[in-house]
């Protein structure tokens, strides 16, 4: 992942992701949504130009929901759908997914937390970083991106403070349940962050990338969402095939 940029190095705040897909949902143009994003991180982020801290917050909302690659369009659209009337923790794992299809540095930073937090409860920055680097190079703003994505993950309830500065735990909160078509478009966002033609179905519903979710999906849901297509081998073996998203042409071609 050397070449990979990092991107997302903000500490980003759930209400200025929904603010980010409702303006979306609105219909709203990228140089309108940066308006309105200008609006709603007055007083949090400070800045006016695109170097600046709010202007390099609007650049990672941006990318998670408006200016996504292609390939994403109609993922993003079906986001947008089902954030319609969606619980607090149907949203957060709708954004959540956009975060690990946009951002493959953020799906980095996730399955590793997601492993530490599996085996001993807790992750420490250094220990996070230490793996992350492995794939991703020394790089000078590594440490930094990576302090912001574990703030953001405090922020947004799935982890919480441990006993040691720089530490974080799991925030032992009820299992964060996701089911029904919003469990299979979260599959299937993971199928896609993961870069592969095939994903057996167990291991999505594995997936650390996913950690503070447990998702339900059936193979049917997941067939009727229309992310992937499930094909069996052998007798107790499921394998999703990543689809595009037809289910309606693409809210617009953003860019």
């Amino acid at each position: 992942m050397n070449g990979t940029p990092i991107g997302f190095d903000r500490r980003l705040k759930l209400e200025w992701l929904d603010a980010t897909a409702a303006a979306l949902a609105e219909r709203l143009s990228p140089d309108e949504v940066r308006v309105r994003l200008d609006g709603v991180l007055a007083g949090h982020v400070s800045g006016l130009s695109v170097h600046s801290a709010r202007g390099k917050t609007k650049t990672v909302l941006m990318h998670i929901w408006a200016l996504v690659p292609d390939r994403l369009w109609s993922l993003r659209d079906a986001g947008l759908d089902l954030l319609q009337d969606a619980s607090p923790t149907e949203r957060l794992a709708l954004h959540w997914g956009m975060c690990v299809t946009t951002y493959p540095f953020f799906r980095a930073v996730a399955e590793n937390v997601g492993r530490l937090i599996q085996l001993q409860g807790s992750v420490s920055l250094a220990e996070l970083t230490t793996r992350v680097r492995e794939a991703w190079g020394d790089r000078s703003t590594l440490d930094r991106a990576a302090q912001r994505i574990l703030r953001s993950m405090v922020d947004w309830g799935v982890l919480g403070e441990g006993t040691r500065k720089g530490e974080f735990r799991d925030a032992e909160s009820p299992p964060l349940v996701v089911g029904g078509r919003r469990g299979a478009w979260l599959l299937a966002a993971a199928a896609l962050a993961a870069r592969e033609s095939t994903v057996p179905l167990a291991q999505l519903h594995r997936s650390l990338a996913l950690f503070p979710f447990d998702v339900s999906a059936t193979a049917e849901q997941i067939e009727a969402f229309g992310g992937l297509r499930v094909v069996r081998q052998g007798v107790d073996r499921e394998v999703g095939v990543v689809q595009e998203f037809r289910e309606k042409p693409p809210l617009r071609a953003l860019g």
